[in-house]
């Protein structure tokens, strides 16, 4: 294999490594999926602030479409890895 083939699939498998993670957490109840904001450049020791009047079956919904968008950029990886 190419040098640059191998770092292609190590890349690869550090991004769908950290989708996996993200993923893992999202389904997870001991984690809460909120929507916030944090200002650009600034170090919040206490993250971000939540959007407190979001209802929560928007964030029902969003949490199911990062959910699905997840799980689409692990299989384009999938993809990307066989045909390598």
């Amino acid at each position: 294999m190419e040098q640059t083939t191998v770092n292609k699939v190590a890349e690869l498998y550090k991004r769908k490594s950290n989708l996996l993670k993200e993923l893992s957490e999202l389904v997870d109840d001991k984690y809460t999926f909120e929507i916030g904001r944090s200002m650009k450049g600034l170090f919040n020791q206490y993250g971000a602030s939540k959007y407190s009047t979001v209802s929560s079956s928007f964030l029902t919904e969003i949490k199911k479409l990062t959910e699905a968008h997840i799980k689409q950029q692990i299989e384009e990886i999938d993809k990307e890895l066989k045909e390598l």
